[in-house]
């Protein structure tokens, strides 16, 4: 695999240039402690739907960024995880929300590459793939290293308090937007900015 370049998964022309990149395992779907491998250890969040749902309502295009480190890892093969991958889409699609685009970083970190987070690399190339703008799109995460990958790509941060959030923001060393969920967060960010021009 090439360690600096992340697995892009188009799904939709894209939505326009304010986004919400949104990481993947709890956030939109439940964390596994031995990582989600198949389908049947995939849990969507309470609420995940229905915000997403607003927020492709209000203008905002919708993009996965997800460390999959269990690839790296040689645990699952990356054919695996993509099938994962497109269940998670296919279920949202069920329930209205249209996904612009997925990135997915396969690495792990001794591989030192450029996108898995909080590298902000990620981020960077799906700005520049699909001229979104920075100063108006937020980086939504359950991890120091989802607020870290979004500041150095100079979007807004939220960390939720799903998945690993509630022990994550002990460790926060700097102020930061800390709401419960995904549903919260979206609450939030509409009633701040209303929709999105």
């Amino acid at each position: 695999m090439n360690p600096l370049r992340p697995v892009r998964i188009d799904h939709a022309a894209a939505g326009g240039p304010a986004a919400a990149f949104l990481d993947r395992d709890g956030v939109v779907i439940a964390n596994r402690p031995t990582y989600v491998r198949s389908v049947a250890d995939v849990e969507f969040l309470p609420g995940v739907g229905p915000a997403l749902r607003r927020l492709n309502k209000a203008g905002h295009a919708l993009l996965l960024i997800t460390n999959q480190a269990v690839i790296g890892k040689n645990l699952i093969t990356l054919e695996q995880a993509l099938e994962v991958h497109q269940y998670i889409t296919d279920h949202l699609a069920r329930q209205g929300v249209s996904l612009t685009a997925s990135y997915l970083c396969p690495h792990v970190g001794p591989d030192r590459c450029g996108c898995r987070k909080p590298e902000p690399g990620m981020l960077l190339r799906a700005t520049r793939d699909l001229s979104l703008d920075p100063a108006r799109s937020v980086m939504i995460g359950d991890a120091c290293s989802d607020l870290e990958a979004g500041r150095r790509a100079g979007v807004d941060t939220v960390l939720l308090l799903t998945g690993r959030g509630r022990d994550e923001v002990t460790r926060l060393s700097y102020p930061a937007t800390v709401v419960d969920d995904l549903p919260a967060a979206v609450s939030m960010l509409l009633g701040r900015r209303g929709a999105v021009r």
